[in-house]
C-alpha cells in the first residue's frame, strides 16, 4: 500500500483507467475515489441532503455501467458466434437488456451469457427476487460496495491495508 508523507497508509488505492491512460489514485475515503469515476460526485463531508444526492449519483452510475457491461457482453457473444440473438429465447433477451434499474424475476439463471443486476432493484430493496447463477452484480448501495463489484468485474483494482496484508 503506497503511504502518506509522513509515514501512515492511505486508506483507499485504486488503479484505472482515465482516457485510455491508466491511472493510480490514493485516497482517505471511497467516495474521493469515486469522484475520479463518477461525475460531479460529491466528496465533502456529508450532510443528510448529500447522502441522498450520493446515493443517487451511485445508483445512475451504476445503471449506466450495468448497462454498458451487459451491452458488451452480448456484443462479444454475438461477434464471437456464442449467441445469435434472433435464436435466444425473448425472456432471456428482455431480461439482458431490461433497463437495470428495473429487476426481473428470472430465477436461476444459467445462459451462457451472464446476466448484468443492479443490486438496487433487487430484494431487500424491491418485492423482486434476487437471481441465482450466472448472475454478476454491480452493488451501489454503498461506496464501499460499488468499489468492490467495479474490482469484481474486473473495471478497477482497488486496495486497501487489509487486502494489501492477505
Amino acid at each position: 500500500m503506497p503511504t502518506k508523507p509522513d509515514g501512515a497508509s492511505w486508506n483507499h488505492a485504486m488503479v484505472f483507467s482515465q482516457d485510455g491512460q491508466m491511472q493510480m489514485a490514493v485516497a482517505d475515503t471511497a467516495g474521493e475515489l469515486l469522484a475520479l469515476v463518477i461525475d460531479d460526485y460529491p466528496t465533502r463531508d456529508a450532510s443528510v441532503e448529500d447522502l441522498v444526492e450520493l446515493d443517487a449519483a451511485r445508483i445512475d452510475y451504476g445503471i449506466r455501467l450495468a448497462q454498458g457491461i451487459q451491452e458488451s457482453w452480448l456484443a462479444s457473444a454475438v461477434t464471437e458466434g456464442a449467441l445469435e440473438l434472433g435464436q435466444a429465447d425473448p425472456r432471456d433477451v428482455d431480461a439482458w437488456f431490461r433497463a437495470k434499474d428495473s429487476g426481473v424475476d428470472v430465477g436461476q439463471w444459467s445462459r451462457d451469457v451472464p446476466l448484468v443486476c443492479l443490486d438496487m432493484a433487487y430484494e431487500p430493496f424491491t418485492d423482486t427476487p434476487a437471481p441465482t447463477g450466472n448472475v454478476a452484480w454491480v452493488e451501489v448501495r454503498d461506496e464501499l460496495s460499488l468499489l468492490n463489484s467495479m474490482s469484481q468485474l474486473g473495471l478497477i483494482g482497488w486496495f486497501t491495508p487489509e487486502s494489501a496484508d492477505a
